[in-house]
């Protein structure tokens, strides 16, 4: 079950742990750090852990990644199928960068091998796991929401990303071209590549504006379908900038003129 909200004091922590020593170092650490406000249940295998993730709720999960009934990235991918949503801190005793870097490329949120945290470290980890997690899914929220505002609407909505010039396309882009679906390359080179070649310069015009502070633009293109048909698009976007002012990424919706242009 999903918890309703990570922010309050009070919080529930699964630990999934079968030593029994690690098992009590990490509640000494908790009563002492957090008294009443931590709640601890224990469990000590994989699949009772999975159990409780599906009728209870909780804030967080600490975890030993060599458990009776699970072992090493195996644990933590059937903890994150089952509670996606809840940050997970993994307890290791493997002291390995490379599995620690695996571990968190699958989704936990700290990595810590047992005999080498205190107090200190393990209280900042679960508050900032928590924080994180909690950012992280707010943003999917939003780009879901965002995503089915764009499946209403016959305009194509993207994201710019101005550093790494991947494109991130909300509404059916592969549709729209003639595409089987994610045939379309969401990277720029893709995009420019379809753009009939009078029209090309337009898009290297507008990334120029962007560089002299021009915040907005309105242009209209020929695009190549698959199956090297043309179609007619309307292009608005918008600039966004960080803290310093620096171009970042653009924000923009295509639309679909060709009906109106041949008219």
């Amino acid at each position: 079950m999903q918890p309703q909200s990570t922010q309050r004091l009070h919080f529930k922590l699964l630990l999934v742990e079968d030593n029994p020593d690690d098992y009590h170092y990490v509640q000494r650490i908790l009563r002492k750090e957090f008294g009443g406000s931590c709640e601890l249940t224990l469990t000590k295998a994989l699949q009772p852990a999975c159990r409780l993730l599906k009728h209870e709720t909780f804030d967080i999960i600490l975890t030993d990644i060599m458990l009776p009934d699970g072992e090493r990235l195996e644990t933590l991918k059937a903890i994150q199928k089952q509670a996606p949503w809840l940050p997970v801190i993994v307890l290791s005793g493997i002291e390995d960068p490379e599995f620690a870097s695996e571990a968190l490329k699958y989704g936990a949120q700290d990595y810590l091998v047992k005999g080498h945290f205190d107090q200190f470290q393990l209280s900042r980890a679960i508050h900032y796991a928590i924080k994180r997690k909690q950012i992280e899914n707010d943003l999917h929220t939003s780009e879901l929401r965002f995503r089915e505002v764009a499946s209403c609407t016959s305009n194509l909505i993207y994201e710019w990303d101005l550093k790494t010039d991947h494109i991130c396309w909300y509404g059916d882009i592969d549709k729209a071209l003639g595409y089987e679906s994610n045939e379309f390359p969401r990277t720029l080179d893709a995009w420019l590549a379809s753009i009939h070649p009078q029209d090309a310069s337009l898009l290297a015009n507008v990334i120029r504006r962007y560089h002299q502070s021009a915040n907005r633009h309105e242009i209209q293109y020929r695009i190549r379908k698959k199956d090297d048909s043309w179609c007619y698009w309307l292009d608005r976007g918008k600039i966004l900038c960080n803290s310093s002012g620096t171009p970042i990424r653009i924000i923009g919706a295509c639309s679909d003129i060709t009906e109106q242009t041949l008219a």
